[in-house]
């Protein structure tokens, strides 16, 4: 036998001839990862403009909801040498772009100095609200709550998830338990 014989490739979505330069995967590179993931919908990006997508339809929903994903998601936007990451690329072919500069910008002039006034603004939000989310049943009091959440947590240049470990790191406890107590 010889030696080639024992090495096995790894799949084309997990080198460069499965990733599109404009970021994200190429139709090699989803057909590659559904062969190693059976079962998987991934589908090649939604490259449509949004203004070209008719409202509701199925690759709007899936243009938008990739694109909230994605620009919450840590990372930078740009290399040290400047050029853009993959994140940005693939933010760019979604057409996610005003989501990308919209944060890129805000994260960089933003007073970071004010990110400990996410909480007590959040508490002040929650006790405006305490009557309708007691009335409210289970998954309308998450639903109401990630909505002043998210607000906030974009008010103030941070990802929801930030916003909620400095709650439960001040008040031993999830928002939702908190304010239906």
């Amino acid at each position: 036998m010889r030696a080639h014989e024992f090495i096995s490739e790894t799949a084309a979505w997990r080198r460069k001839e499965g990733k599109s330069k404009k970021g994200g995967l190429n139709a090699k590179g989803v057909a590659s990862y559904r062969r190693e993931n059976p079962g998987s919908k991934l589908q090649t990006a939604v490259t449509t403009k949004p203004s070209k997508l008719k409202a509701g339809s199925k690759d709007a929903k899936r243009r938008k909801s990739f694109c909230a994903r994605m620009s919450g998601m840590k990372g930078a936007m740009k290399k040290p040498n400047g050029e853009p990451t993959r994140k940005a690329l693939a933010l760019r072919k979604w057409h996610c772009e005003s989501v990308e500069h919209f944060v890129e910008m805000f994260v960089e002039n933003m007073d970071h100095s004010k990110d400990n006034q996410a909480v007590p603004e959040l508490k002040a939000a929650l006790l405006a609200r305490k009557d309708k989310l007691q009335s409210a049943n289970e998954d309308q009091v998450y639903d109401i709550i990630d909505s002043i959440m998210t607000r906030i947590a974009k008010s103030h240049g941070i990802s929801g998830q930030k916003l909620h470990d400095m709650w439960v790191k001040e008040y031993d406890q999830v928002p939702d338990t908190w304010i239906m107590k």
